[in-house]
């Protein structure tokens, strides 16, 4: 589900999400550096500082065909009137405003098996969970996740994508087939419930509507809508 960026104002992203804190701390992505400026690839590229058109034509690479995300009023100008500029979207930085999950829950069809993303879940990596862990164990130690099994397949899952310090960025995924049967709902509870026993703050960056509407349903609140600008080669 893709959602527009309709709005007038810029859609400048204000405070640092855990990707690009993690990026600026060296332990994820990578960045580009310039005088007055910087470049984060780190799922999204973060684009900081001022804008600089000698590197932005330089090095295209680095900003066509990627998810561009300004920190600074400077480069959301500088990208919106680009006449590359293929399409703008919308998303939501999420903050909890409890540590365990308040939803209460129904329980699930007999038929699925909720279950922790145990060594046989990490195996698997489903739907790309776990793969910024270096194994199982520097998983089990610093990530958290839960799984729904429906026979010998996993059909939902929550997992840490990565993990700083004592923070977490969750990610949660259902196979279209199962939707709508609260099955993500079950492995995102178990998953908060996880991280707070363990003094680990989960953080949500929703993607969509829906997205948002779960995070809120568990004790998140809304910090900042933002913007995501697509730029198409000419």
């Amino acid at each position: 589900m893709v959602e527009i960026w309709n709005k007038l104002e810029s859609g400048v992203l204000q405070e640092d999400t855990m990707f690009l804190k993690a990026c600026k701390a060296g332990a994820y992505g990578n960045s580009f550096l310039y005088d007055g400026g910087g470049v984060y690839h780190a799922y999204f590229v973060y684009l900081c500082g001022k804008p600089s058109r000698a590197l932005f034509e330089e090095k295209p690479d680095l900003f066509y065909g990627k998810s561009l995300v300004c920190m600074s009023a400077d480069w959301a100008d500088f990208i919106r009137k680009q006449t590359t500029l293929d399409s703008i979207l919308l998303r939501r930085l999420m903050v909890p405003l409890c540590k365990f999950s308040p939803k209460k829950l129904p329980m699930l069809p007999s038929s699925y098996r909720l279950a922790a993303f145990d060594a046989d879940a990490f195996s698997i990596h489903p739907y790309g969970h776990g793969l910024f862990y270096e194994n199982y164990d520097d998983f089990s130690k610093r990530g958290s996740g839960a799984v729904v099994w429906y026979g010998e397949r996993i059909v939902a899952s929550a997992s840490s994508h990565l993990t700083l310090g004592k923070d977490v960025e969750i990610d949660a995924t259902t196979d279209a087939e199962h939707r709508r049967k609260g099955l993500a709902d079950h492995c995102v509870a178990a998953m908060l419930n996880n991280c707070a026993a363990r003094g680990i703050t989960v953080h949500w960056d929703a993607k969509n509507t829906p997205s948002m509407n779960m995070a809120l349903s568990h004790g998140f609140k809304l910090q900042q809508e933002y913007a995501v600008y697509i730029l198409k080669r000419g």
